[in-house]
């Protein structure tokens, strides 16, 4: 059964953020060789709460909005989103998440880290193409064979079938923030600003 599920981004709409990106890296982040924090984040693995991510500053004539834009830690990575917002993410929260607090200035923000769900996707169930060979139909039976198959030629999802259906999370055959019409709903509803939420259209999750 076809689902309906949105991508969510921060906006880089400048009537609504004055700027973007909204924050930057502060000087002096590499000094005397250190590695920052922010340099860990991947979509592999999830930080620890105590991941120090209090390198970024805000940008001149940014406005502030519910959730924020970076060119550093973009949508790719997670996004930063204000405690308003983070209420309201957390009622869909699993073990894919993780809410990384950090300072901007003197204000609170979060960074609401996804890792890709490797093990909610039903390979099996799944059907994948042959983008070298004329969309050939392929079927795979896990997430190794899938990365074996990439290293031959260009293969690309085409359904892909979760085994659970959770309200926001990451698949390793994409970068979106995958959320659910109830997430988009409720975001809407309470008027989170700073957001660019917009079909996810790019496979048939199912």
């Amino acid at each position: 059964m076809h689902i309906n599920y949105y991508k969510l981004d921060s906006t880089a709409n400048q009537s609504i953020t004055g700027v973007y990106p909204q924050i930057r890296l502060r000087g002096g982040v590499f000094d005397n060789g250190r590695v920052p924090d922010y340099k860990k984040v991947t979509t592999q693995e999830l930080l620890p709460e105590t991941t120090d991510l209090n390198d970024f500053i805000y940008s001149p004539g940014m406005i502030k909005t519910d959730i924020i834009s970076s060119d550093i830690l973009s949508e790719s990575k997670g996004l930063f989103v204000n405690e308003k917002t983070k209420e309201i993410l957390e009622k869909y929260s699993n073990e894919y998440i993780k809410f990384i607090p950090l300072k901007i200035s003197d204000d609170s923000w979060y960074f609401m880290q996804l890792v890709s769900s490797f093990d909610n996707i039903d390979y099996s169930g799944s059907v994948f193409i042959d983008r070298v060979n004329g969309n050939r139909e392929e079927k795979l039976n896990s997430y190794e064979s899938f990365c074996a198959r990439l290293g031959e030629t260009y293969i690309d999802a085409k359904i892909v079938a979760i085994n659970r259906k959770f309200d926001m999370f990451r698949i390793p055959f994409s970068t979106n923030i995958i959320i659910s019409e109830t997430v988009k709903r409720d975001l809407e509803d309470n008027s989170v600003k700073g957001t660019e939420i917009s079909p996810f259209n790019l496979y048939e999750l199912q």
